[in-house]
């Protein structure tokens, strides 16, 4: 009887044959990569924008990189000064500036017929109050200011007009709580 000769059989799991695939693709794409393109991306030197120091040069595109030029175009709503890109702005409504509240007015009377000037002029302090006096509504274009309508505190002072002593009132200082005054800021030029 003869005897066969055995070869060695090698058993590959499926899931080691597939890595090893993968494994030898990554490896030929990055060599593939590197042989096509030998240097991939841009140095800092071309990616750096150039300054413009000149007066009427702006950054612009020549198709090829940046440079620093004088605009060929022309439009009137934009200008390049000293102070940088420059625009005719349209008026507009800024954030709401908080202010305090007071307002002045005189009470026409004789400074001996009152103990406390205070209270007097605590008790007028309303009733006295212009209609502008603490009030952040100002202009139809912006909203939001609101408005103090009465006073919290009052500091009343006798003053003396006439030497006789015939001519005195008393000067009264109305404070009111802080309110919202709206900011209107008016067309004009504005630079970036």
């Amino acid at each position: 009887m003869k005897k066969k000769k055995r070869g060695r059989n090698f058993n590959i799991s499926n899931r080691l044959a597939y890595t090893l695939i993968a494994f030898a693709f990554i490896i030929g794409l990055t060599a593939v990569i590197y042989a096509v393109v030998p240097n991939p991306g841009h140095s800092l030197s071309q990616l750096e924008m150039p300054s413009c120091t000149s007066s009427g040069q702006a950054l612009t595109w020549n198709g090829a990189a940046w440079i620093c030029g004088t605009p060929s175009g022309t439009d009137s709503r934009f200008t390049v000064n000293s102070s940088g890109l420059c625009y005719n702005s349209p008026a507009m409504c800024g954030p709401l500036i908080s202010t305090s509240c007071y307002w002045f007015f005189q009470i026409y009377q004789h400074c001996n017929e009152y103990n406390s000037y205070n209270t007097l002029c605590l008790d007028w302090c309303d009733s006295h109050r212009q209609s502008s006096d603490c009030n952040g509504d100002i202009s139809s274009a912006c909203s939001g200011g609101t408005t103090t309508t009465h006073a919290t505190s009052a500091y009343g002072s006798c003053d003396v007009m006439y030497q006789d002593g015939t001519g005195d009132t008393i000067l009264c200082a109305c404070y009111g709580s802080n309110y919202e005054l709206e900011n209107l800021i008016p067309e004009g030029i504005r630079c970036l």
